[in-house]
């Protein structure tokens, strides 16, 4: 069918131009109605790879190359995990999953990649706030350690039986929940530190300044995406079975669908977060970096925990 077609005869008043955009879902593919939201997801996929790298390095090049803090090893593997998450979020927003209502297997790999990245970067997170703390022993910091990765063994079986039982995509979802607690926690851990702990060294002061920085502005995206999540996702949304959220996701109870969300298609909620994710991430790093040139990471008169 061709796309620029005039109206039906049965309509002679209907202009023709409106007609044009109702193509079928084809064509609507083919426009990549959410270009902002895939093209920023894999500049965010670069960004937590570039974090880890830059991460490595300095470890390398320091005063910690043999005996790095336990805390950098957290969140080394928390950039990695996000970094593979977005890389698969870029094909979830590209092929419009979060639209459809049938899945293949292709889509179902995709989710999954999106859905143990995410969980994974989130767990670390959690481990590095673990790690940051004088007060957590080495045994302890084992336990959180070993909590986290029976956390993640438990989110890989959900998917997959989820998968088996053919659970819909919005319930798979679920765990990437998890991500704005955990960044959460980020937020507080340099909030301590940066106006609650006896700092006398500007130099960490300031290092705490900008891991505080980094987190509180990553945290605001991921609550733009949290609050716009039901009304501008899709029929597929992570908040669909929470319990204060509508069932199905309010994207498809609207009339037209998706008309409630007050962001465009093209650069989508979703787009937004990437942005300050973006932004949080090359901020938090560079913070992170500072910590270790100056021992900023220590509380007044503690001595390292080792990875």
């Amino acid at each position: 069918r061709n796309c620029t077609s005039a109206a039906p005869a049965e309509h002679p008043r209907l202009p023709p131009r409106p007609r044009a955009r109702s193509c079928g879902p084809a064509a609507a593919h083919a426009m990549m109605k959410q270009l902002g939201a895939s093209g920023t997801d894999l500049m965010m996929s670069g960004v937590f790879f570039w974090a880890a790298v830059q991460l490595r390095r300095h470890i390398a090049d320091g005063p910690y190359a043999k005996n790095p803090p336990r805390w950098v090893g957290a969140f080394f593997w928390a950039f990695i995990s996000g970094g593979v998450s977005c890389a698969c979020g870029c094909g979830l927003w590209g092929l419009e999953l979060n639209t459809k209502t049938e899945h293949t297997d292709f889509d179902y790999a995709i989710c999954f990649g999106v859905i143990v990245g995410m969980v994974g970067e989130a767990l670390a997170l959690l481990v590095a706030c673990a790690g940051l703390e004088a007060s957590v022993s080495a045994e302890s910091y084992r336990k959180w350690t070993a909590a986290a990765l029976c956390l993640f063994g438990l989110c890989v079986a959900f998917f997959w039986v989820g998968y088996a039982t053919g659970a819909p995509i919005s319930l798979l979802l679920l765990p990437c929940a998890s991500m704005g607690v955990c960044q959460a926690a980020v937020v507080a851990t340099a909030a301590r530190r940066t106006f609650g702990a006896k700092i006398t060294d500007p130099r960490a002061q300031s290092a705490w300044l900008s891991v505080l920085i980094g987190s509180i502005t990553t945290l605001a995206g991921a609550a733009v995406l949290g609050l716009l999540d039901s009304d501008c996702t899709g029929p597929q949304c992570i908040s669909e079975y929470l319990p204060f959220t509508p069932s199905p996701c309010a994207w498809s109870l609207a009339e037209p669908k998706g008309s409630e969300c007050p962001l465009p298609e093209v650069f989508n909620h979703a787009a937004v977060m990437h942005v300050f994710a973006i932004t949080g991430t090359i901020i938090t790093t560079q913070g992170l970096k500072d910590l270790l040139d100056c021992g900023g990471h220590l509380a007044p008169g503690a001595k390292a925990h080792s990875g």
